[in-house]
C-alpha cells in the first residue's frame, strides 16, 4: 500500500489527472520487473494481461491527496474470491509474485518499494534522493522489522 501525499495546487488541480498519474507511476514500477502494466478503459487501477494488479482509492481535501493505492506484491489472492474487488464483477486479481512466478526475486519487497518511489518521482517530476528506500526500517507483512 502506498499513500502518496501531494499538494495538487503545486501540480494540477485535476483529480482525473492525478489518478492517471498514479497509474503511470505504478506502470513504470511494474516495468522495472518486466511486467507490462496498463490501463483498462472505464476502470481505475493498473492491469496486466486482463488481470488487475493495483487498485487506487484516493481522498483529497483542499487539493492535498490522502489515501492512495494497493499494489499486489506477494498478496494471498484467494481472499479476493470472497469479495467483488473494486465492485467489478468477474475481475481476476493478480500480483507481482504471480506474474513473475519462478523469476520472483528474493528482495521483491525492497525492489517494489524502490520501483514505486522512482515511478512516482519520474511521474511527478521529482528528483529521488540518493540511496535506496530499501535501507529504511520498514515492517514486513508479518510484522517483523527488517
Amino acid at each position: 500500500m502506498g499513500y502518496p501525499i501531494y499538494d495538487l495546487s503545486e501540480h494540477r488541480r485535476d483529480l482525473h489527472w492525478y489518478l492517471r498519474q498514479l497509474e503511470a507511476a505504478l506502470i513504470t514500477a511494474l516495468a522495472d520487473f518486466g511486467i507490462a502494466g496498463g490501463r483498462t478503459e472505464g476502470f481505475t487501477g493498473v492491469w496486466t494481461g486482463g488481470r488487475k494488479i493495483a487498485s487506487i482509492g484516493i481522498h483529497v481535501k483542499q487539493w492535498v491527496t490522502w489515501h492512495g493505492f494497493a499494489l499486489n506484491v506477494t498478496t494471498d489472492l484467494s481472499y479476493f474470491d470472497l469479495i467483488v474487488p473494486c465492485g467489478i464483477e468477474g475481475v481476476v486479481m493478480t500480483s507481482v509474485q504471480r506474474e513473475l512466478g519462478e523469476r520472483t526475486p528474493r528482495d521483491v519487497w525492497a525492489r517494489t518499494i524502490d520501483a514505486v518511489m522512482l515511478g512516482c518521482a519520474e511521474t511527478f517530476g521529482q528528483v529521488p534522493q540518493a540511496g535506496s528506500v530499501a535501507d529504511l526500517p520498514l515492517r514486513q507483512p508479518d510484522g517483523a522489522q527488517r
